[in-house]
């Protein structure tokens, strides 16, 4: 028996984006490219701060790792992205 139009673990649209620059966002890349912008630092780790990046060399959450700019505020997923990337402990 064949079932057909069944998602796999594979497939990208299951909330798992893999990696991006060595951190792993899971489910909290759609998260963020579904959230409304202008938004500030604030507001995303209110949304989502106990969500949980993994990197080469451990975790963090999303409030841990923002807590370094929390007067930030972002226009795009990509900018909440790029301060991610820049906070994130090497």
């Amino acid at each position: 028996m064949i079932m057909k139009n069944t998602p796999t673990m594979s497939d990208p649209t299951n909330n798992e984006r893999v990696r991006e620059l060595g951190v792993e966002f899971g489910s909290l890349a759609h998260q963020l490219d579904q959230h409304e912008y202008p938004a500030t630092c604030e507001e995303l780790v209110e949304s989502y701060g106990s969500a949980v990046l993994r990197f080469q060399n451990g975790e963090q959450t999303l409030e841990g790792v923002l807590s370094l700019v929390p007067e930030e505020q972002f226009n795009s997923a990509t900018e909440a992205r790029t301060a991610i990337f820049s906070n994130v402990p090497e």
